[in-house]
């Protein structure tokens, strides 16, 4: 797609966050970016084995006259063996969206990425996931 008409990103905005733990989740991102990153690390001090983290963040079709037939995102991270990351598509109150995920033009969707915690760390690990959103604009018809 030419991504002067077809843009899909990150808003920078982050909607329900995490009731689990203490402190804050941090988010990086800038709104019209493609990639955000989320550290889990300050936030909860995950320390007990499969105990949960998420966040929500805003994504927008800022495109002008073009849907978005698919919207897909995907969470990379280290320490995998000790953290569970996934990203899956969601509405503003979290709650999973299955399926292609179309956006019209000029409307929002959202994405909830989370964290669990595997097994104890026996030394500093780092829960930190940056996540990639890719769409597929609707072919013209």
């Amino acid at each position: 797609a030419n991504t002067e008409n077809f843009k899909v990103y990150f808003t920078g905005a982050n909607t329900v966050k995490s009731d689990e733990g203490e402190g804050m989740i941090g988010v990086t991102t800038t709104n019209g970016s493609t990639t955000a990153t989320v550290d889990f690390n300050e936030a909860l001090g995950l320390d007990t084995v499969n105990e949960k983290a998420h966040v929500i963040l805003e994504i927008e079709n800022g495109s002008q006259d073009i849907d978005a037939e698919s919207v897909k995102v995907t969470a990379n991270a280290v320490d995998t063996d000790i953290f569970d990351f996934d990203a899956v598509m969601c509405d503003a109150q979290g709650n999973e969206i299955t399926g292609e995920n179309p956006v019209e033009s000029g409307a929002k969707t959202y994405v909830k990425v989370s964290v669990e915690l595997k097994t104890s760390p026996t030394d500093t690990a780092t829960a930190t996931t940056t996540v990639t959103l890719t769409a597929t604009p609707k072919a013209n018809v």
